[in-house]
């Protein structure tokens, strides 16, 4: 659940640093422009923000904003999520190996020496390292598409019509990976299978 939150403000804030180029270019191309609120739609509020402390639309003072937004605070919930991001990866792997261990220790002798010497050594030792990548792509799966839909939600409420095009576009090359995906299930398999053949020979 935490990771989640931090994955939405990630995510929020690098909208609004991204909504932000639209009157950075407008005040590049014309200096003298002073509001580009109506420009920016729902997102004028960020422009609003700066008129309400004083501070003029310049392309100095939208420059410091966006470093701001981008660097400083997006950056330390960015350094938040990797920090806990890594202190479930070190716990998960720390029970994973030791309830394996304690598993192994409850097998009985008689079913201990018919199992798969190399099945057991693939297990505790190559497949372990399968798993941890396996996590971690999980919650990387998971940031994505919390980040996905924070984008998504920002694009409608930008221009729901372009958001509609490149929605339908990423619909089109979700069916190319899917095939992807279902090759890689049957690979990823065959090698796991592999490995304890190769490990038996040991």
């Amino acid at each position: 659940m935490v990771l989640i939150l931090l994955s939405v403000l990630v995510g929020v804030l690098d909208g609004f640093g991204l909504a932000l180029f639209i009157p950075l270019f407008e005040v590049a191309v014309d200096p003298e422009l002073n509001s580009t609120s109506e420009s920016l739609g729902e997102f004028a509020f960020l422009l609003d923000f700066l008129a309400n402390w004083g501070i003029g639309i310049t392309l100095g003072n939208i420059l410091i904003f966006m470093t701001f937004f981008c660097s400083w605070l997006k950056g330390f919930f960015k350094f938040l999520d990797s920090y806990f991001k890594v202190s479930l990866q070190i716990a998960f792997v720390k029970k994973l190996r030791f309830q394996m261990l304690d598993g192994l220790g409850q097998v009985s002798y008689q079913h201990f020496v018919g199992l798969d010497a190399g099945r057991i050594q693939n297990t505790l030792s190559g497949e372990v390292y399968k798993v941890t990548g396996a996590f971690i792509s999980y919650f990387n799966t998971l940031q994505h598409a919390v980040l996905l839909f924070v984008y998504t939600g920002m694009a409608f409420i930008s221009d729901w019509k372009f958001a509609l095009l490149v929605s339908f576009g990423g619909f089109l090359s979700n069916l190319v990976f899917k095939i992807l995906f279902k090759k890689t299930e049957v690979a990823s398999i065959n090698i796991s299978a592999k490995g304890h053949l190769f490990q038996s020979f040991f």
